[in-house]
């Protein structure tokens, strides 16, 4: 799903992605949700960062362990010998690929 959210009685607000599905190894609904806070800047480019983080998420098999992994996409890609792209939107502090 997809949408707007904004905060009442406050100029907050902006676009978010939910994502809702079955986690059938351990009969789970697991509701995964993004939003995008950035006044004054595009937001498109972060929506299509949050969308392909949401299609990153692997479930575990059922051997005990509940949390889901997000593989490292970004990781390989800064390995390549392709010179990397300029945004005209900077990129938040909080977003590392380093982890």
């Amino acid at each position: 799903m997809r949408g707007f959210w904004d905060v009442e009685g406050d100029f907050m607000g902006g676009p978010f992605v939910s994502y809702t599905t079955v986690d059938t190894a351990t009969d789970r609904v697991v509701t995964l949700d993004c939003y995008v806070y950035s006044p004054k800047l595009p937001k498109r480019n972060y929506m299509r960062e949050v969308e392909h983080l949401l299609h990153l998420v692997k479930f575990p098999a059922a051997t005990g362990s509940a949390s889901a992994t997000v593989t490292a996409g970004r990781r390989e890609a800064a390995k390549s010998d392709a010179p990397a792209s300029r945004d005209a939107n900077p990129k938040p502090e909080a977003i590392s690929s380093e982890s």
